[in-house]
Order: structure tokens, then C-alpha cells, then sequence
């Protein structure tokens, strides 16, 4: 095949199908024409076979020596036979985002020596810092010595970032079948388009990307090949037959100290590809569902938890931004400011639970259909019509609740503070974004190595060109490896890409479910109605962007829980909650005014808990002088549960904020405009289910739950989160680091794992729970105020009954 690259590119790049063209910066198939390619393929299919047949009849004769000696090799002599088996091996872990930083944000020239970046996007996980670890080369042999090329089609074209492929008109009339094809005589054959079933010809693969999968086969199997050879320099691996076979060696599994997705995206490429996971995906989002409602709820009861929210929202303003003087917009700190932060913190706090919970029943849905046609589900046949629609509109509502964080962080991200005075904002500019920003940073800074990332992270283009879900990954690796670089991250951004993350999990999973993953991708998605979801969203967005809210201003929240109870501390926590209260009832007003219901009942099918009520605190009573029990005044220091449960709701009633008149004074209610709860589409049965016990009276039924024994060490965390103390003791209001938190639910039987940005995921293990649950790691202090450890133990107390009394002394 003709190069259109130079003599001198040609000789650093072993790619021969891969061509930079019209500055897209990516390497793209093209292909002369038919001949060309049924040559070239049926060369890549020879090669790739007698590789791995070679391969594998080492791997059956030496594996176990191979492991010895590995493992016993210092990092430098490692290093030695990687770059004999691949010269001119990329030095850092996904070294096409090395070289994106490098890259000025309006550069758009091609850059010199492409040729070399080449490697970077075809064989990203072939690098020195990967590699020379102890283990990823080993599980990388195993893997596709062990098993078939045709195993790693799907994971090498998705893991390889190219160009569109382009071919000639005859070309185009062919497709390359690489599934299931287990010889060199059929593995990248061409057959017409048109031939076989429907699932076949979904199987098969386009000409120039078929192609591209044997390129990047063939030399994967050739590195390890001379991997062998250079480990085993003392062998004869060329009389192999005349070596006896022996038992396969105990399966490489690294030990990690704390499981963690970037360490399991790490090994991905070099691992045998996964298979879908629906369990996993279905823990996953119910956790996420649980924190979204229980952030509604927290911002409705508790003032502190709500005003800090507040200012995390302000603080994340594209208001924040300095203009050519470094000043932020007028508008910061007035009234009208506050409207603005408030509606957008309330409109963001019900979207997601309604995203959030539309997303949880839809991976509940497609589980239960999988799982029932699973036993007669082959390759080779295709999915049921009604679980394929199912499956495809679970990946559509992924791709919706991805759009939310993607566009908050468009907003908050540039306007953070530790990334703000990199920024300049045009003084007439009423509405900044990160398109609309000048950068100021240095080239050199840390700052700018983010930036860089997240501009990637938030462009379309970029998207489509690295990929969600390695961008995501590359992000939250530096946050994990870099603390320069994480300390600029604040816990609003983490937490936003914390979601983001999440939904780009969940595409890369549904990837997996090959090759009916492609077959509903290729068709367009059409919705029978306009979703449920949807028109609740609308309904949130209609009445939060024209309120008018007062008194949001966090000042007006102040509350001392954390101080020791006294008259004074008690009357001013009173007052805040009086203030909340009022709050919400005028939030309910602004709801009921523009769609006749108000928030609770307007998104009723959306919550799972029924039986919640607000807790406030009770007036102050003066301690008796005589006759002083404190069991009796730690009893009168609780508090108390006011307003109705959600339960009792009449769901025709026009207003069911409790005691709303009061909360409200003199302001008087508008009149409510001619348009109700939306009809049309209908809410799912597990909504209408929670719906008919929402109408019950009958309070759910006092579980007992047992006691957990624990040492001190864990004692004294579940102490500051649980325990309430009388008002003649001092509160422990001290700080709870992070780390203890986490061993203190690892030492009663939780198993943790580090999600992306700061969410952790914490699934019952040997403790008798059945719920997993979702925290937020402080950032960048990894230390729990002692708001925020009542508002985990709040949580704690809802998913489980947990109390200060559950815990004793081993």
C-alpha cells in the first residue's frame, strides 16, 4: 500500500494502513481498493495466527517460569525487554493525553512528528509505565495466549482512537467478519452486506475498521511473542513439540489496598474483555438514586446542611468569574443573585432524583427481561424486539442524565475557586461559559494540565475524537496520582464529575453486551410518547426559573448544632429552621402556582420513602434543680418530628406543605394557573405501586436491629456521627478524618470501593445488610466536619435504623 507519510515518519511508525488526514489528529483507516485490502487482510490473519499459535504453545510449556522471572526482575531490567520487543515505546500511561497536554487550547496546526503520536492513539495501553509493573504484562500474556484473537475484536476497535474509516464505492460493498472466526482462512474474510441473518451482518464489521483491528492484533501478538523470547533467552522456543506441557499456574490477581475503579481501568486492556454486569450497574445507580432523594431531604430539614449548599452553589457561579480587572459580576451578593443560585441548586437537587430514579428503574426493567430470555440468548441469535427496545431506551436515558453534569460543569467548572483567576470574563458578557472565557494560566502550571482536560472532557469534539469514558478515566487518574493537581479540583466539580463519571460507566458497560450493544446503536431511538421523565423535569425547570425566592441568603441559616445545647444556641437553631421551613413553603407556592401541586407531591413517583418526616428541634427547657435525671433530660433534648409524613398526602389535595399558612406570614399565594400534573405518558408500575402505598395511614413497622460490636477506634466515629448528648455534657464535635471513616465501615463488614472523583461505593459484605450506599469524600480536606458526619450519620440511620445505641465496646 502507497504512504502518503514521509520516508522518515514511516520508518517511527510500524502502523501501514494509518494516515493523518485533513488535520482531524487522528490516525485513519484508508484502503486503495479491493485488492488491497483482501491482501492485506488475509497477510494480517497469517501473521496474527502464527503468532498466537506460537504464543500459545510457549505459554502451555513455560508460563509458570515466565512468572518467576518476571516478577523477580527490577524495574530497569524489565524496562530493558520492553524496548527491545517495541522500540520507541511511549514512556507514560495513555501517552495520547501526554501529548494533548502539550497542545495550546487555539492551536489548531498540525503539530510536527504525528507519526510518532501515531502509536499513542492505535496501542495506548502499550507503555513503560504500565507495563513494568510486575503484573500487567503477565495477565496481558495469559489473556491472549489463553484465548482467541477473535475474543478482543470489540475491545481493540473501541480502545484504538481513529478517524472515520473511508473506502472506495467497492469497498463499501463488503463487510469483514472477525466474530467467532477461529482460522486464518476465514478470520477477516469478506462477504457482501447483504448476506446471512440479521444478527451475522451485525456482526461483522466495516472493511477499514476490520482492518484496522488486524494491524493492531498483529502487532500486540508479535511484542509478546518477542517478550517471550527475550525472558526465556535460555530456551530453545523453536523445538516447542519436544517440550512437555504442563498445568496452567495459579491466575495473576493483584492485591490492592483499597479497590478502585482506576486501578480496574487500568487493567482492562490486558485482561480478557468483561462482560456485562448488570448486578454491578444495578448497585451502582440504586445507591446514587438513595443519594439524590436523601439530598432533597437534607435540604429541606437540616439549615446547615442547606446553606452550605448554598454557598458551595454561589461559589460556583459564572458570576464569580473576574472581568479585565478582576472583579466579579455586579450582580454578586444581591438579592436577585441569590434567586439565582437558589433556583438553580433546587432545580439541579429534584432533576437528578428524577433522573437519577428514571434511571434506576429502567436498569431494574432491562435486568429482569434479560434475565428472561437469557437461556435461549446465543450469539448467534438476536435479541428479542421488545428487550432490544428496552435495552436501547436504557442507554438513550444514560446519555440524557450525562448531559446534566456535562453541563453544569460547562458553567461551574471555569468559575471554581481554584480555577477562577485563570479566567478572564468579558465585562458585558451576562451569561460566561467555558467557550466564552479568555485563559489567563501559565502553559507550565498545574492549573493548566486540568484545564486542558476538562476543556477535553466538555468538548463534543474532543469527546467524539478521545472518548467519555478514557478521558473520564485519564481525569480521575491524575486526581488519584497528583495532589498539585487534585487540590484544584473542588468538592462541588468532584462531585458533578462524580455523576458524570458514573453514566460514562454505565455506557462503557452496556458496550459490553456485544454484539447487541451495536445492533441498537445503529438505530435511531423513537419514543412512543414524550417520557414521564421528561415532562417532570419541565415541570421543575418551568416553576424554578421564574421564581422569586427570598431571605436565600446562607447568612439567614446560621445553626449551632454543633455547639454544646443552651438557651441561646437552641432559639437560634429554632429560628433557622423557622426560616427553612418558610423557605420551602414559598417554593411550594411558586409550584403550586404553575402546575396546581406542590414539589413533594408533584414528583411523588419519583421518591422510594413514604414514612419521612421533618425532624426540628424542641424549645428549651430549663434543667430541674432537684430530682435531675439526665437519661429523662437527654429524652426532653431530642427532637422532635413535625408536619405530616409524605404518606397521608391526599394525592388530590391542592396544597400538602404542612401548616403553610404559617410558614408563609403575609405573603399571599398566586393564583394557580389552568394546568395540571402532566398526563400522557404514565409512570412506571414501580411508581404506580409506590404510589397506592403512598395513600396508606399505616406507619411501617419498628425493625429491630442488631447491635455491632466494634473497637474503639470505630467506636469513637459512630460516637461523633450518632450520638446525641444531654445538655450538662459536652458534644463531641470534633473533625472525623476520612480514613478512619473508611475503616470503620470496612471493620463491621462493608466492602469499599473508590469511584470516580470523590464518590465512594460502600456494598454490604459480610455484614447482614442488603443495601449498598453511596458517600462523598471531603475535598481537598479529607476530613468530615461535624455537619456533614450527622448529615452521613442521618443517612446511615434511614438506610440501615443505625443509632447511637446500635454500637457497643468489643
Amino acid at each position: 500500500m502507497e504512504s502518503s507519510a514521509s520516508e522518515e515518519d514511516d520508518n517511527c511508525l510500524s502502523c501501514r494502513i494509518c494516515r493523518f488526514q485533513g488535520g482531524l489528529d487522528l490516525p485513519t483507516p484508508t484502503i486503495a481498493d479491493l485488492d488491497d485490502l483482501r491482501t492485506q487482510s488475509h497477510a494480517f490473519s497469517i501473521s496474527i495466527f502464527r503468532h498466537w499459535v506460537l504464543l500459545n504453545k510457549i505459554l502451555k510449556r513455560f508460563e509458570g517460569q515466565i512468572q518467576k522471572r518476571w516478577i523477580k526482575r527490577n524495574n530497569v531490567q524489565r524496562l530493558s525487554v520492553l524496548l527491545q520487543a517495541w522500540p520507541h515505546m511511549a514512556a507514560t500511561h495513555r501517552p495520547e493525553f501526554a501529548t494533548l497536554r502539550k497542545i495550546s487550547v487555539n492551536n489548531n496546526k498540525r503539530r510536527p512528528n504525528q507519526a510518532k503520536e501515531k502509536e499513542a492513539y492505535l496501542w495506548p495501553y502499550i507503555n513503560q509505565e504500565d507495563l513494568v509493573q510486575s503484573h500487567n504484562l503477565l495477565i496481558f500474556l495469559n489473556s491472549r495466549g489463553r484465548h482467541l484473537p477473535d475474543k478482543f475484536v470489540f475491545g481493540d476497535q473501541h480502545q484504538a482512537s481513529v478517524g472515520k474509516p473511508c473506502g472506495t464505492g467497492e469497498v463499501d460493498k463488503y463487510k469483514m467478519s472477525l466474530h467467532g472466526q477461529k482460522s486464518p482462512k476465514t478470520y477477516g474474510s469478506l462477504v457482501l452486506r447483504d448476506t446471512g441473518d440479521r444478527v451475522q451482518q451485525e456482526l461483522r464489521m466495516e472493511p477499514a475498521a476490520g482492518l484496522q483491528v488486524l494491524e493492531v492484533q498483529e502487532r500486540i501478538l508479535d511484542f509478546l511473542v518477542k517478550c517471550c523470547r527475550l525472558i526465556l533467552h535460555d530456551k530453545n522456543l523453536d523445538q516447542l513439540d519436544l517440550v512437555e506441557t504442563k498445568p496452567s499456574p495459579p491466575q495473576i490477581n493483584p492485591t490492592l489496598p483499597v479497590h478502585t475503579v482506576t486501578a480496574m481501568a487500568q487493567l482492562a486492556p490486558y485482561r480478557l474483555p468483561q462482560k456485562l454486569d448488570m448486578r454491578r450497574l444495578r448497585v451502582l445507580i440504586s445507591a446514587r438514586r438513595e443519594e439524590a432523594e436523601e439530598h432533597v431531604w437534607a435540604l429541606r430539614e437540616d439549615p446547615a446542611y442547606f446553606a452550605q449548599t448554598m454557598r458551595e452553589w454561589s461559589e460556583h457561579s459564572p458570576f464569580m468569574i473576574p472581568d479585565k480587572i478582576k472583579r466579579p459580576h455586579s450582580m454578586v451578593g444581591e438579592p436577585v443573585f441569590w434567586d439565582k443560585v437558589a433556583t438553580n441548586m433546587i432545580f439541579h437537587a429534584y432533576s437528578s432524583l428524577v433522573l437519577f430514579a428514571t434511571a434506576d428503574e429502567a436498569v431494574i426493567l432491562a435486568q429482569e427481561r434479560l434475565d428472561s430470555c437469557r437461556h435461549r440468548l446465543e450469539l448467534s441469535s438476536s435479541l428479542p424486539p421488545e428487550v432490544e427496545k428496552i435495552f436501547q431506551r436504557l442507554d438513550h436515558i444514560v446519555q440524557i442524565v450525562a448531559d446534566e453534569p456535562l453541563g453544569e460543569l460547562m458553567l461551574g467548572f471555569p468559575a471554581s475557586p481554584p480555577m477562577r483567576y485563570g479566567y478572564e470574563r468579558a465585562a458585558a458578557d451576562s451569561s460566561p461559559s467555558f467557550n466564552s472565557l479568555k485563559v489567563k494560566m501559565g502553559r507550565l502550571s498545574a492549573a493548566w494540565r486540568v484545564q486542558v482536560l476538562f476543556r477535553t472532557l466538555l468538548s463534543p469534539e474532543q469527546q467524539k475524537k478521545h472518548g467519555l469514558n478514557n478521558t473520564v478515566e485519564e481525569i480521575q487518574r491524575m486526581l488519584d496520582e497528583h495532589s498539585k493537581d487534585s487540590d484544584l479540583i473542588s468538592s462541588w466539580v468532584a462531585s458533578r464529575f462524580s455523576d458524570l463519571a458514573l453514566m460514562s460507566e454505565f455506557r462503557r458497560q452496556l458496550g459490553l453486551f456485544q454484539p447487541w450493544c451495536t445492533a441498537w446503536r445503529s438505530k435511531s431511538f423513537i419514543e412512543d410518547d414524550a417520557p414521564y421523565f421528561f415532562s417532570m423535569v419541565e415541570c421543575v425547570h418551568d416553576f424554578t426559573s421564574c421564581a422569586v425566592l427570598d431571605a436565600a441568603d446562607p447568612a439567614f441559616f446560621a445553626y449551632p448544632s454543633d455547639k454544646r445545647k443552651t438557651r441561646e444556641t437552641v432559639v437560634q437553631m429554632r429560628l433557622a429552621e423557622k426560616r427553612l421551613d418558610k423557605f420551602w413553603a414559598t417554593v411550594d407556592n411558586h409550584c403550586e402556582a404553575h402546575t396546581s401541586y406542590s414539589v413533594l407531591h408533584l414528583l411523588m413517583d419519583f421518591f422510594t420513602d413514604w414514612n419521612r418526616k421533618i425532624h426540628r428541634t424542641k424549645p428549651w427547657k430549663e434543667p430541674k434543680e432537684n430530682g435531675y435525671r439526665p437519661s429523662q433530660q437527654a429524652e426532653d433534648g431530642k427532637d422532635e418530628e413535625i408536619g405530616l409524613p409524605l404518606h397521608v398526602f391526599d394525592p388530590n389535595a391542592r396544597c400538602s406543605h404542612p401548616k403553610k399558612s404559617e410558614l408563609l406570614g403575609g405573603i399571599t399565594p398566586q393564583k394557580a394557573k389552568a394546568k395540571t400534573r402532566p398526563d400522557g405518558p404514565t409512570p412506571s408500575p414501580g411508581q404506580e405501586a409506590r404510589r397506592d402505598s403512598a395513600t396508606s395511614t399505616e406507619e411501617k413497622e419498628d425493625v429491630e436491629v442488631k447491635k455491632i460490636k466494634v473497637n474503639k477506634r470505630a467506636f469513637k466515629v459512630f460516637a461523633t456521627m450518632f450520638h446525641v448528648p444531654s445538655a450538662s455534657e459536652q458534644q463531641n464535635t470534633g473533625e472525623v478524618a476520612w480514613s478512619e471513616f473508611l475503616y470503620s465501615m470496612k471493620m463491621i463488614g462493608f466492602s469499599v470501593e473508590k469511584l470516580y472523583g470523590s464518590s465512594w461505593q460502600f456494598t454490604p459484605d459480610t455484614i447482614d445488610l442488603q443495601r449498598s450506599i453511596q458517600f462523598h469524600e471531603p475535598h481537598p480536606r479529607a476530613k468530615m466536619w461535624f455537619w456533614l458526619s450527622k448529615e452521613y450519620g442521618r443517612r446511615l440511620n434511614r438506610a440501615y435504623g443505625w443509632t447511637g445505641e446500635t454500637f457497643d465496646l468489643q
